[in-house]
């Protein structure tokens, strides 16, 4: 008991080897009052305790060690290895090669841009797939009462193309008819015109005299089965007919009926040609009028001015506001069609 209670005194003459860390020697505590550890405890403690714990110092807060970034390996050639991953590549617009794409379409899986895109009734598509999906039907048309044209505004030029007819190649399509071509066609409508003419007076003749002599059922033998009668009443007519005016009035007709029906007459037919107004579209009724009766009542001399005009207006087209081009439609053209001669 003796040893264990005073263990200092036991190793006061004992020398400490040299290499051997020192044991720090016992602490002298004071016993607390109402405390539970007793002195042998305390020195049980300090006899078992590994002398490593004892000379250890408590560890204070440093400096953290700055995190070096990582060596690339020997073989990779001096070159950092990138840590970050590559960009995904751009698309662009399938209008404008040029210009990023910002949305897809859903119709067509085609990318597209800003300006391709439009939103038609809640939906991002682009410009062709929404006139396509959304294109008014023929009953909407109706039901607004409004042109087909009006309701694709946003697709359809501002204006229609400015018809040129100097401006195609000469004896094109819708160019400007050649005067000399022009007098030949009247040439042939006035051939033509006496001809019909001529025929419908000698029926119209032989059924007068027919009639007047009261041998209808003989007509065809001219007279009461006389071949000489009847060439001398047929003559008798001839003698007092004055052609002048009812020609000028059959010619009117003729021309104005060509016109206003056909845009042309049968001259005009063959040889390819066609009125048009200063627009390019198809003539009035009333154009179509004047322009039958000036051409008439100055039998045909109008055409001369053709030769002279810079755009080959003859007297009477410039008074109709009229031009004569090289067209090979066969029917009376609309205003569709018109557009597309105008192009």
């Amino acid at each position: 008991m003796d040893e264990l209670k005073s263990p200092e005194r036991k190793d006061e003459g004992r020398e400490q080897p040299e290499g051997e860390p020192r044991r720090r020697p016992a602490e002298e505590g004071k016993r607390e009052s109402g405390g539970d550890e007793t002195d042998e405890l305390r020195l049980w403690r300090l006899l078992t305790t590994p002398e490593e714990l004892l000379e250890e110092e408590p560890a204070l807060p440093g400096a953290v060690p700055e995190r070096k970034a990582p060596e690339p390996p020997a073989d990779a050639g001096g070159e950092a290895i990138p840590l970050e991953r590559e960009a995904a590549p751009t698309i662009y617009c399938r209008n404008h090669p040029d210009r990023p794409a910002i949305a897809q379409c859903p119709v067509c899986g085609s990318y597209y841009c800003r300006d391709c895109m439009v939103i038609k009734k809640g939906r991002l598509l682009c410009k062709t797939c929404a006139e396509t999906e959304f294109a008014p039907t023929e009953e909407e048309v109706m039901a607004k009462g409004e042109d087909a044209f009006q309701l694709r505004g946003d697709f359809l030029p501002e204006a229609p193309p400015v018809f040129n007819p100097a401006g195609s190649a000469e004896g094109g399509e819708a160019h400007l008819a050649h005067p000399l071509k022009r007098i030949l066609v009247f040439i042939i409508d006035v051939a033509l015109a006496r001809v019909a003419y001529f025929v419908v007076f000698v029926v119209f003749s032989t059924f007068l005299a027919a009639i007047s002599l009261g041998h209808i059922p003989s007509v065809l033998t001219l007279g009461h089965g006389s071949f000489g009668l009847g060439v001398k009443v047929l003559a008798l007519n001839l003698l007092h007919f004055r052609p002048l005016p009812v020609l000028l009035v059959l010619d009117f007709l003729y021309f104005f009926t060509s016109y206003f029906f056909f845009n042309r007459t049968l001259g005009m037919n063959w040889a390819n040609l066609r009125i048009v107004t200063l627009d390019g579209d198809f003539v009035g009724v009333w154009g179509c009028a004047l322009r039958a009766f000036l051409l008439v009542f100055t039998l045909g001399l109008g055409i001369i001015f053709a030769l002279v005009h810079p755009q080959r207006m003859g007297l009477h087209d410039m008074l109709a506001q009229t031009y004569v081009i090289n067209y090979s439609g066969l029917k009376r053209v609309d205003p569709l069609e018109t557009i597309t001669v105008k192009m």
